[in-house]
């Protein structure tokens, strides 16, 4: 009787993951992607849907913690992830959608500081905090090659390092520009301030090598780059203030 019910479970799970022509998955990462009330929100879940009516394309959401997401797409319980900046080791499982919105990485620090910040030079011998393993810890660890004083703080979540700079238990942050600016208003936080752009990026949406059909990523990814064409993605884009690509 528990081997039945189990295998009818089993059933009912996988026919409501087929029932979508692609599955999403994406984290908290606000103001990019976010949950109200269960319901994925935000830009890239707003141009994803946008896709996806005009290629006749059912498609679904969900937010994960981020390692389970990965993994999962990994393993083929959904087919794409999002947003994701592009690195070696993800293109080696992922197609990527073409650019999908433009975005920077930098460093907040307190406001004590902000007079003694004039370079990058500035953060050697100085405690960074980052949110990782992640594409942004990867990106500083590269930076710490040039200034190899500079000591890195990883938490497993953006709200941590920004309450540890608030409290001055790190000397800053380094994050997505948006994401810290966000974090910043929603934790209250008086005395953070963003201080510097270390570089510009580009965000993108992936899609399974393994498990998603080479003729739905065609599809995709067509339909993607003739609304981006039209301006029908951008238009999007700039009604949640973000910065399409090339403006």
């Amino acid at each position: 009787m528990r081997s039945s019910a189990l295998a009818v479970l089993l059933f009912l799970l996988s026919f409501q993951v087929n029932s979508s022509d692609l599955v999403f998955y994406t984290q908290e990462f606000a103001p990019f992607n976010y949950s109200e009330n269960g319901d994925v929100k935000g830009p890239a879940k707003a141009v994803i849907e946008t896709v996806c009516q005009a290629a006749s394309l059912s498609c679904s959401f969900k937010a994960l913690p981020w390692g389970r997401a990965q993994s999962d797409v990994k393993s083929g319980e959904a087919h794409g992830l999002f947003v994701i900046g592009w690195n070696e080791g993800r293109a080696k499982w992922l197609h990527y959608s073409p650019p999908l919105m433009t975005t920077e990485y930098g460093f907040f620090v307190h406001s004590d500081d902000l007079d003694k910040i004039s370079s990058l030079d500035d953060f050697n011998s100085r405690t960074v905090g980052v949110f990782g393993p992640s594409n942004t810890s990867k990106s500083l660890e590269k930076l710490q090659k040039s200034l190899t004083s500079m000591k890195i703080s990883m938490t497993a979540d953006d709200i941590a390092g920004f309450k540890k700079l608030e409290a001055k238990r790190v000397d800053a942050v380094f994050s997505n520009r948006e994401v810290g600016l966000d974090m910043v208003k929603k934790l209250g936080l008086k005395n953070v301030k963003y201080v510097m752009k270390q570089r510009e990026l580009n965000y993108f949406i992936g899609l399974s090598k393994e498990f998603t059909d080479q003729e739905l990523v065609d599809r995709f990814n067509g339909k993607f780059t003739e609304l981006y064409e039209t301006g029908e993605i951008p238009t999007v884009l700039k009604s949640f203030n973000m910065q399409p690509v090339g403006d």
